[in-house]
């Protein structure tokens, strides 16, 4: 056979892991991969302790080893794998691939879609070898065999067919495990604490975090921790009752106290970030709604699978109201009479009637607003928490408007009109003022004048300065004296007496080589970084050639998500004044002037950072005024009227 590409020997070992037990059996795949490779005669670099390190680091492509770690098999774009067939397409010295079995390639929802991966690679002239067999490139053109194609569909339509016949044995174990009052998985709660029991219900010992214990007749239970976080959930319990979840979180938060996450990293929109370790008002009601208060264990609050989800009835087929608009799976809120209840191991920590008490109340606080997300599409709102209120320094939110949208006072929404006027202006007006702004700003000819001549003086004012050239100097006194206690030490090794002193003067003769390596590469850099700076006129060009870019984004007048990355990138603010103005009968607030601010400008007010929550600015009745409606009489409010039909003020709530 013949291959237009010719490609020279040399292997890729490729794997993909759940994060599961097959952990364990890496090191023993990649010794098969090495064994394997020396058969066929290629090149493989590929060792066990590699592998384990790539797992420890969470590395997906080390040499010739490629892992893909934590990643379902129906995930077609990964990684691991997106750069493997880059590698194939640009390095003709690739020849073979490497792969334990195929459902350690692909799960697939569709098994067409993995066998037109694996036609497309061995078209590039690669050899896939498989544990049970060896899939041999093909001249572009050629049909695969029909043998090899029917294998393929079957072992993949199996492989597929796995994660399904799983997920119903998950859900049947879990609804199992709950009814018995055991944990179904994941890391014990604010307060409690994982512990292995056995048949009989006794404890045995408390696990560590993330500790996995296998035993017959036992299973993991949740119980009560430690003392100072129980004292907080009775604390909360006891505070819920008339204080609001934020107030709680803000006594806690001034007291010092931990939150549940404290010292931990998540991950949000594909961003892994270290945990602020402050209490939030979510935090406080889920710890109150938790039926663990009650000793109670609860299954299926929520469903999240892509496979089959849970009911009463058993395992059952996603439906049309578990994907999103995409066709992609989302996370669904199940009903009350879904959820499966068990006992607990351990006393309650609340009664209860209390506990359905309390609910009820956080419930009529939540109102209509429980299980709505807020929105993450802020490329509809280009003056994102950029434009204020000059009356009382707030910020202007954006609302929906007639098919539009519009910017309004927030303390006049917060307070429902008791502290401030309903100041608003229109969103796209707001929008299109401060793109012309930005636009005659950043556009013109004269501006760039201006900018690249305050960068000369800048840059010039940085060099007279000299301090660059003092670090660099002190750059080389260390390297001198790293220099000469080398000596020292090459003299002293000489002398040693025996292999124990020869052994510690050589670790420190290591550790010095290794300060005068690192020393070396540092005075480069800092020396290239002086010789770059000198070049002041080619700096100027590149920040000026980013100002085109900018103006390109301004000359998008429709593309609201790019003209808030605009505004972000100028730092752009708008401070608008409003004053009171006669229409016939009504008065109502008009935008008279304001102040644009960009970059480090200084704002012309102090902007509000008082409370926000509407029990906090929302005045008490015996502080409210009625506006008189007299000719002479000032009007403080938008919506006061001379005359009105009807019986009610309109100042007045109904």
């Amino acid at each position: 056979m013949t291959i237009e590409r010719s490609r020279k020997g040399r292997g890729l070992f490729y794997y993909r892991d759940s994060g599961g037990k097959h952990d364990q059996s890496l090191p023993e795949y990649v010794g098969w991969a090495v064994r394997r490779s020396a058969e066929l005669g290629i090149a493989f670099d590929g060792t066990p302790e590699r592998m384990t390190d790539m797992v420890r680091t969470n590395r997906a492509v080390s040499g010739d080893l490629l892992l893909d770690y934590c990643v379902s098999g129906n995930t077609m774009s990964r990684p691991a794998l997106n750069q493997l067939r880059g590698m194939v397409e640009f390095d003709l010295t690739i020849s073979h691939l490497l792969i334990v079995r195929r459902d350690r390639l692909f799960r697939p929802d569709d098994p067409t879609e993995a066998l037109q991966w694996e036609t497309d690679l061995r078209c590039l002239g690669v050899t896939i070898v498989y544990m049970d067999q060896i899939l041999e490139p093909l001249v572009p053109g050629q049909r695969v065999d029909l043998g090899q194609q029917i294998m393929g569909m079957v072992e993949y339509d199996k492989t597929g067919r796995f994660r399904e016949e799983l997920a119903k044995k998950m859900i049947h174990a879990h609804a199992g495990l709950a009814k018995q009052g055991f944990s179904t998985g994941g890391r014990a709660p604010y307060g409690f604490r994982r512990w292995l029991m056995d048949a009989s219900g006794t404890p045995v010992r408390e696990l560590t975090a993330g500790e996995v214990v296998r035993h017959a007749g036992h299973h993991v239970c949740w119980l009560p921790g430690p003392n100072e976080e129980l004292s907080v959930i009775h604390r909360i319990l006891d505070l819920i009752r008339t204080v609001p979840a934020t107030r709680i979180a803000k006594i806690l938060n001034a007291e010092g106290i931990p939150s549940p996450d404290s010292e931990r990293t998540r991950k949000d929109s594909g961003r892994t970030h270290e945990v602020s370790g402050l209490w939030h008002s979510t935090t406080i009601t889920n710890i109150v709604r938790k039926s663990l208060m009650i000793a109670e264990t609860a299954y299926g609050q929520r469903s999240m699978g892509d496979q089959v989800r849970h009911s009463l009835s058993g395992p059952r087929l996603l439906g049309a109201a578990d994907r999103d608009k995409d066709g992609k799976p989302k996370v669904i809120q199940n009903p009350k009479t879904s959820i499966i209840h068990g006992k607990g191991k351990f006393e309650p920590l609340i009664a209860q009637e209390k506990h359905e008490e309390l609910i009820e109340i956080l419930d009529k606080r939540g109102g209509k607003q429980r299980g709505k997300p807020r929105s993450r599409n802020s490329g509809e709102n280009p003056l994102d928490c950029r434009i204020f209120d000059q009356a009382c320094s707030s910020v202007m939110y954006r609302t929906p408007r007639n098919g539009t949208f519009r910017y309004e006072c927030g303390l006049y929404q917060q307070s429902h009109g008791q502290r401030c006027s309903c100041n608003h202006i229109d969103g796209m007006t707001a929008t299109r003022f401060a793109l012309a702004a930005v636009q005659q700003q950043i556009c013109s000819p004269v501006a760039k004048d201006k900018i690249a001549e305050r960068l000369r003086k800048r840059a010039q004012a940085e060099a007279d300065s000299g301090a660059e050239l003092q670090i660099i100097q002190n750059k080389r006194l260390e390297f001198e004296r790293i220099e000469k206690d080398l000596k020292k030490v090459s003299r002293n090794l000489a002398l040693a007496e025996d292999e124990c002193q020869f052994r510690d003067i050589s670790a420190v003769q290591k550790g010095l080589q290794a300060e005068k390596m690192a020393c070396e590469l540092e005075i480069a850099k800092l020396e290239r970084q002086s010789k770059s700076r000198l070049n002041v006129e080619d700096e100027i060009a590149a920040i000026l050639n980013s100002m085109g870019r900018l103006s390109e984004l301004a000359s998008e007048s429709s593309n609201l998500p790019a003209i808030g990355k605009l505004f972000t990138q100028v730092n752009l603010r708008l401070y608008l004044r409003f004053m009171p103005v006669q229409k016939k009968k009504r008065i109502e607030n008009k935008l008279v002037s304001g102040v644009l601010v960009m970059g480090a400008g200084p704002a012309p007010i102090t902007e509000y950072s008082g409370p926000t929550s509407r029990a906090a600015l929302k005045l008490p009745k015996s502080h409210l005024v009625v506006p008189t409606t007299t000719k002479d009489a000032e009007p403080n409010c938008s919506g006061l009227e001379d005359k009105s039909l009807g019986n009610v003020n309109r100042d007045d709530r109904i």
